[in-house]
């Protein structure tokens, strides 16, 4: 099983633009046709639709089933521009309801979602009437979605099933509400702020693109797709987009779905595209089968904070089987790669993907998170999960539950935590191998080459012992287990955020069985050589610091070097960089294997207020990696800035906003050189009060007609403003002057004015879009 690598057939070419006529030809650019939906459906195989760039407001409807595996029919994005399918309008007209609500009367469309310049509403209430009664109680396995100022504590199944929405005087500044019985739509934004000032996008319809089942070898090639609203006809959330049977999408954008982002068909795949701030999953694969999600970026999912148990950046259920691998997953609020219930025997493969920060922030009381696995492989049989790196997730690092004939080798977990007020009685596991029922088995499990390294859990691994009866044949060797010696030793590179409350126990081995068929620990054991002796498991591991150095690879004295098994299960191609397997005696621990002359660096910051301070370590990787000289380029312009055989670790200052390319280059001491190119690997953003934002200007007629540059050229990570006025002296605070408008433009003509009379402006900056600064 493989990706596809296909090439469609040259047949005819085709034009959509914003400008165009569906009465057109189509043919050239000069005589485009006007939507997307008209084009898909009436082109031939073989036939490429090109899209210009702009806003396309359409659901499209793909019913096209003409492309064949030898004939691709292609839409594809115009060469260098940018199109973007909207399932929102833009909406006018609004009303003023009281001093800071606004209305839109005979709005009948259940719009989940609010757009203003860009920045999404909070939505106050349920999405629909079967979410509100199927909240069930207040438990983590039983809530699906908790309203924004709730809790799910407010559950009473006995009581009070339901949580009460008081719509109007629940509205918070940036927020907007759907009272479907009067019609009407409301919305906050800030005290005398008028959204006539704004650009508002409502959702209106419930997808983007949607191929179905019938629907086959149909690419999509560099195209966005921006809000829907699925939730007004669907219970349970439906993606943006949808995949038919064989179906590509590749090089793309998805953001800012009301519910799931991407959705799936046999042999569908997913290239290459940034998947980010939906409000459930990334990628939801159901029932289909040889699924290929390969190189993207899903990250940010799951604003609507659901609950985790529910749904993951990528969730593959049920009966579904493909390819996930090079992927960075992360920072969504939820679990990362979780296949459940996957068991029809097609392979399901998890291999060299980039796994990290990812939380699953809870709506209830005295529980601040709960479990957000990097990897879930539940309830699923012949999984191979192998060269990932996961790091950084809550409470768990792998799970697997009722699941055999799995194999999960060569991976790398690190900095598993337990976040600042989980309950003192849970446990925490780097991985955790159970069952939930005594109808689920745990058989012929194989557990292999991994580093379980700095880990804050309070299990290294957590697992069930044979019984012979659904708990059998598991096998576990040649891992290596390592926490730092004390609490005070220093965290590992990879914790780059939600560091705090982190803590390194004081153990350097920490295991655990369980009673049969329940959580009920059993014994446990604070060193390897006890733990091994009483399960016959982890004969061949060793209990060392792996000395992992930036970015998790092997420093060439590391003990998991050439410490690995060969097992004929394994897929030995090529390790997280790239490199093949085996490059010395015998395979390495974790998800690299140390090859070819490589360098890396990590910082310890990313981003702040000018000057910043940022320190950079830096390392050689794989073979002779011992550097003998270091040249760092801080700002990206060619130039060594610091260099030398000590330049390990420097400390550059950011006097100045901007972002900043940093390079590193190494050489060792067999003449080999390596260098790293990170492209925006630190934004200094400006300080406040910023001068160049507060003027004042005469009018020589009725009007001054004002000029600014955006605040991002300066280090401000938002381009909205908001521009207030005296006639008398600069605004002094945001309640201060007149406001004129809040916006993402760099002009604004300020009419109405006396001739003579000198005007004194003032405009407020935000890196949020939402908390404004004063000068």
């Amino acid at each position: 099983m493989s990706a596809f690598a296909s090439t469609p057939a040259v047949g005819a070419a085709y034009y959509v633009a914003t400008n165009g006529s569906n009465s057109a030809s189509g043919l050239s650019t000069g005589t485009p046709w006007r939507t997307i939906g008209y084009a898909v459906n009436r082109v031939n195989a073989g036939d490429t639709v090109y899209i210009r760039g702009g806003e396309y407001r359409e659901f499209v409807d793909c019913t096209n089933t003409r492309g064949r595996v030898d004939a691709w029919i292609t839409v594809q994005a115009y060469s260098n521009e940018i199109p973007v399918i909207k399932g929102s309008d833009i909406v006018t007209g609004w009303v003023q309801h009281s001093s800071s609500i606004w209305k839109k009367t005979n709005w009948t469309v259940n719009s989940q979602q609010v757009f203003v310049d860009g920045n999404l509403l909070q939505q106050i209430g349920w999405p629909n009437d079967y979410v509100s009664t199927n909240a069930f109680s207040c438990s983590m396995g039983a809530y699906v979605y908790i309203p924004f100022g709730h809790s799910c504590t407010e559950i009473d199944t006995k009581k009070n099933p339901f949580i009460t929405i008081n719509g109007l005087a629940e509205m918070v500044p940036y927020s907007f509400f759907y009272d479907k019985n009067a019609k009407t739509l409301y919305m906050r934004l800030n005290t005398g702020d008028d959204p006539s000032t704004h650009r508002v996008e409502v959702s209106t319809r419930y997808g983007h693109f949607y191929a179905w089942q019938d629907t086959k070898y149909i690419r999509l090639s560099g195209l966005g797709f921006r809000h829907n609203s699925s939730f007004m006809v669907s219970p349970y959330g439906w993606p943006g987009v949808m995949l038919g049977n064989a179906c590509i999408l590749e090089d793309s954008d998805v953001q800012w779905c009301d519910a799931p982002a991407v959705a799936f068909h046999h042999n569908a795949q997913l290239l290459r595209t940034h998947v980010s701030n939906n409000g459930m999953d990334g990628a939801r694969v159901a029932s289909a089968t040889n699924v290929v999600i390969a190189s993207c970026e899903i990250t940010y999912n799951n604003y609507r904070r659901v609950s985790g148990n529910y749904l993951a950046g990528i969730k593959c259920h049920p009966d579904s089987s493909g390819i996930v691998e090079s992927n960075e997953v992360a920072w969504n609020r939820s679990i990362g790669v979780w296949f459940d219930t996957c068991k029809t025997g097609n392979p399901i493969i998890i291999r060299n993907n980039r796994i990290h920060h990812n939380r699953q922030q809870v709506p209830c009381a005295n529980v601040l998170e709960w479990s957000a696995p990097g990897i879930f492989v539940e309830y699923s049989v012949n999984a191979d999960v192998h060269d990932n790196l996961i790091y950084s997730n809550a409470i768990s690092g792998i799970e697997i539950s009722g699941s055999s004939n799995c194999r999960f080798y060569n991976n790398t977990i690190e900095g598993t935590y337990r976040p600042q007020g989980f309950p003192s009685y849970a446990r925490t596991y780097t991985m955790f191998m159970y069952v939930h029922y005594s109808t689920e088995s745990n058989i012929n499990n194989r557990i292999y080459n991994n580093i379980f390294a700095y880990n804050n859990t309070d299990f290294d691994l957590y697992a069930s012992p044979q019984n012979s009866i659904n708990i059998s044949g598991n096998m576990i060797d040649y891992n290596c287990y390592y926490r730092h010696s004390e609490a005070s030793a220093s965290k590992p590179s990879l914790e780059k955020a939600f560091d705090a409350g982190l803590y390194y126990p004081s153990e350097t081995f920490c295991n655990a069985l369980t009673f049969n068929n329940s959580f009920g620990l059993a014994s446990a054991w604070s060193n390897l050589s006890a733990w091994s002796a009483a399960t016959g498991w982890d004969s061949n591991s060793i209990a060392a610091d792996p000395m992992l150095i930036p970015a998790g690879h092997l420093a060439t004295n590391s003990p998991c070097v050439d410490s690995g098994v060969v097992s004929t299960f394994m897929n030995l191609t090529v390790d997280l960089d790239g490199n093949p397997r085996i490059m010395g005696a015998r395979i390495d621990m974790g998800a690299f294997e140390l090859g070819e002359f490589l360098c890396d660096f990590s910082q310890n910051v990313w981003t702040g207020l000018y000057p910043l301070a940022v320190t950079f370590t830096g390392a050689g990787v794989g073979t002779n990696s011992e550097v003998v000289w270091y040249g760092w380029d801080f700002d990206g312009d060619g130039a060594v800035d610091v260099e030398g055989a000590d330049a390990s670790c420097v400390t550059n200052v950011y006097a100045a906003p901007g972002n900043y390319t940093v390079g590193l280059y190494v050489s060792n001491s067999v003449g080999e050189a390596a260098s790293k190119v990170k492209t925006d690997a630190v934004r200094a953003m400006v300080q406040y009060p910023p001068g160049v934002f507060t003027f004042r200007a005469v009018a020589l007629t009725n009007s001054v007609t004002l000029r600014w540059a955006s605040p991002v050229s300066i280090g401000v990570s938002n381009a909205l403003v908001r521009v207030r006025f005296g006639t008398n002296d600069y605004p002094a605070s945001l309640s201060d002057g007149d406001l004129l408008t809040t916006t993402t433009n760099q002009f604004y003509t300020h009419t109405n004015l006396v001739s003579g009379t000198t005007y004194f402006y003032t405009i407020w900056v935000s890196h949020d879009g939402v908390n404004f600064h004063e000068p």
